[in-house]
C-alpha cells in the first residue's frame, strides 16, 4: 500500500543516489579526457538554452534563437546546433532553474537526478511484483544482469535525456493502479503520476487511448480527472510566467521533422519506400490506435486490469511517429512483469523460459554491440523481441492453469 511513510523512504533513495552520483560524476570529469565533455551534455544544452531564452520572456522554441545561445556554451566534439526544443512546456516548469545555473552544474545536477530515479524505478518495479522476491537466484540473476545490460538507459544517460524521469512517472501509475484492484480508470493519484509521461506525449499513445475507452466504458473518470489535474499543474507556471508560451509551441509543431531515423516502424517503411512523408510515418500510429480501439469495445472480457499495459508499453513505442532509443526505457517494467511471470507458471525453469529469459539478454547483448555510427533506427526490432516475450509468457501462464 502507497503510505507516507513508503513515499518518504523512495525520496530518501533518490536523494541519497543522486549525492553519490554527484560526487563521484563531479570527480571524474574533473580527471577524464577531454570528450568526456559530451557526456549527458547534449541535451541538457536543449533544455538549458530553453530555460535561459524562457526566462528572458523569449520563445524557446525558436530555431535561431536556441543555436545563438548553444553556440556560445557549447566547447565540446563537434555537434550539430541548434538542437532544437520540441518539448511541451510544461517540462520548464522543471527545468527553469538550469537557465539561471552553470552549464556545468546543470549538467552534474540532471545526470545525478535521472541516474537516481532510474534506479529507484527498477526498486519500485521490484516491489511491485511480489511474485519476483520469491524467484530463485536464477531468476534474479538473470534480471539483474538483463538491466546491467539494457543498453537505454546508457544510451539515455549519455545524451542526457529525460527518459528516467518519464520512468518514474509510469512506474508510480503502474503502482496506484495495482493497489486496492481498482483498475486503470478509477485512480485519480495514479492519473497525476502519469501525467509526467506527457512530457513527451506521443509515446505512450496507446496507454492513453486505452485508459480513455476504458473510462468510458465503466464511467470511471478519475484517472482521467488525475492527468488532466497533472497537466495543468505542469503548465501553470509555465503559462503564467509566458503567456505566449503555448502559442510559441504548437507554431513549432506545424512543421514536424520527417527526415529523422528512429526506430519505429514509420521511419522503417519511409527508408523502405524512400517516400518522406508526415502521412506515411503516422501510418502505424493509426492502424495500431484503431485496432485497439474497434478491440476494446468489441470485446466482452474484463479488460480494465493493469496486464494489457505490458503489451501496450512496447506495441506503443514501435508504432509512435518519433521514438529514440533512451525512450525505450519505458519499456522496463513489461521486462519486470515478464519475469514475475517465471515463478507462476512452474516452480523451476523449464526449457521455454530458459529461451526467453535467454533471448531477452541476447537482444541487450545485441543492441550494446551495435555499432553507433549505424544510427538509432537500425533497434526497430527491440520493442517487437519484448511485445514476442510478454505474449509468450502470457500465452504459457494461461495455458498452465495457474
Amino acid at each position: 500500500m502507497i503510505t507516507v511513510a513508503a513515499i518518504s523512504r523512495s525520496f530518501a533513495r533518490i536523494i541519497v543516489a543522486a549525492s553519490i552520483f554527484f560526487f563521484l560524476w563531479t570527480a571524474i570529469d574533473h580527471t577524464a579526457p577531454s570528450y568526456m565533455y559530451n557526456v549527458g551534455s547534449k541535451d541538457v544544452l536543449q533544455y538549458r538554452s530553453a530555460a535561459q531564452l524562457f526566462l528572458t520572456g523569449l520563445n524557446p522554441y525558436d530555431k535561431t534563437l536556441l543555436a545563438d545561445l548553444q553556440q556560445k556554451t557549447w566547447n565540446g566534439e563537434p555537434i550539430h546546433i541548434p538542437i532544437i526544443f520540441y518539448t511541451p512546456p510544461m517540462l520548464l516548469s522543471l527545468v527553469f532553474p538550469m537557465g539561471l545555473l552553470s552549464f556545468k552544474l546543470s549538467v552534474y545536477l540532471w545526470l545525478s537526478i535521472m541516474f537516481a530515479l532510474s534506479l529507484e524505478s527498477c526498486v519500485l518495479c521490484y516491489n511491485l511484483f511480489e511474485s519476483i522476491r520469491k524467484e530463485s537466484r536464477t531468476v534474479k540473476f538473470g534480471l539483474a544482469f538483463f538491466f546491467l545490460t539494457f543498453f537505454p538507459f546508457y544510451t539515455s544517460f549519455y545524451f542526457g535525456q529525460l527518459s528516467p524521469l518519464l520512468l518514474f512517472g509510469l512506474v508510480l501509475s503502474l503502482i496506484c493502479f495495482n493497489r486496492g484492484n481498482r483498475g486503470v480508470a478509477n485512480n485519480f493519484f495514479g492519473g497525476i503520476c502519469l501525467s509526467v509521461t506527457f512530457l513527451k506525449p506521443h509515446l505512450l499513445y496507446l496507454l492513453y487511448i486505452y485508459i480513455f475507452i476504458i473510462s468510458i466504458r465503466e464511467k470511471e473518470w478519475k484517472t482521467l480527472l488525475g492527468m488532466i489535474s497533472g497537466i495543468a499543474l505542469l503548465l501553470v507556471f509555465p503559462v503564467l510566467y509566458n503567456p505566449k508560451i503555448l502559442t510559441y509551441f504548437f507554431h513549432s509543431t506545424t512543421s514536424p521533422p520527417v527526415y529523422w531515423k528512429s526506430p519505429t516502424l514509420g521511419s522503417f517503411f519511409q527508408g523502405m519506400f524512400q517516400k518522406h512523408s508526415v502521412i506515411l510515418r503516422f501510418i502505424p500510429t493509426i492502424i495500431a490506435g484503431s485496432l485497439m480501439t474497434l478491440f476494446i469495445f468489441l470485446s466482452k472480457r474484463n479488460l480494465s486490469k493493469t496486464t494489457a499495459i505490458y503489451y501496450l508499453l512496447p506495441l506503443s513505442l514501435v508504432t509512435t511517429p518519433y521514438c529514440w532509443v533512451y525512450d525505450q526505457m519505458l519499456i522496463a517494467p513489461a521486462i519486470f512483469f515478464i519475469f514475475s511471470r517465471f515463478q507462476k507458471t512452474i516452480y523451476k525453469w523449464n526449457s521455454r523460459q530458459l529461451l526467453v529469459g535467454f533471448l531477452l539478454i541476447l537482444a541487450n547483448i545485441i543492441g550494446v554491440l551495435t555499432p553507433g555510427k549505424l544510427g538509432q533506427h537500425v533497434y526497430v526490432w527491440y520493442p517487437i523481441v519484448i511485445l514476442g516475450a510478454v505474449a509468450g509468457v502470457t500465452w504459457q501462464y494461461r495455458n498452465t492453469g495457474q
